[in-house]
């Protein structure tokens, strides 16, 4: 059974997405990806791991994971989804919040939140150093504009010599990436 959740960012001016994750969404591998949003976000704002603009990290969690599940071969591609942060699902086993540098997160099984405080904190707390959807040298790829290096991905992921892949294909893996069809 897939652990679906949503994750609602926030960010300074009060802006709020929220990103439905099919699977994976206990602490450890929401955290693990989130880092990777929050961090860069953080470096390039010199402060604490924080939501700065919720629309674009939004945007780039799900395309790095969409892409990094491409490449490494998932059938589950689509696991991802713009939700209304508003919005009742029924089968959700976390919802997390994270409102500019803090985040909360429920436990809907429990029934009750069961953290509460700094980003940071629930990063060191959770987070692994791999991703849990993202791979490490796509988020740093896409976020440098690095388009050797995700074509050299693609390729390898499906099985294309170094070099052969035309424009054409590396956009048609991009959508099947972002879509899952």
């Amino acid at each position: 059974m897939a652990t679906r959740c949503k994750i609602i960012l926030e960010d300074w001016d009060g802006y709020r997405v929220a990103v439905y994750r099919h699977f994976d969404g206990y602490p450890k591998g929401v955290f693990s990806d989130m880092r990777f949003v929050l961090g860069d976000e953080r470096s390039a704002h010199g402060g604490s791991p924080a939501v700065y603009d919720a629309a674009y990290q939004a945007a780039r969690l799900i395309t790095a994971a969409q892409v990094s599940e491409f490449i490494q071969g998932s059938k589950g591609l689509g696991g991802y989804g713009v939700i209304s942060p508003d919005h009742k699902q029924g089968d959700l086993a976390y919802t997390y919040h994270f409102n500019r540098d803090q985040v909360s997160v429920f436990d809907h099984y429990e029934g009750k939140e069961i953290f509460s405080g700094p980003a940071s904190e629930a990063l060191q707390r959770w987070a692994e150093d791999r991703g849990c959807h993202i791979i490490p040298e796509v988020w740093e790829a896409l976020m440098q504009g690095d388009r050797k290096t995700v074509v050299s991905l693609l390729e390898a992921a499906m099985q294309v010599p170094m070099g052969m892949l035309t424009d054409s294909q590396i956009v048609q893996a991009v959508l099947r990436a972002s879509t899952g069809r």
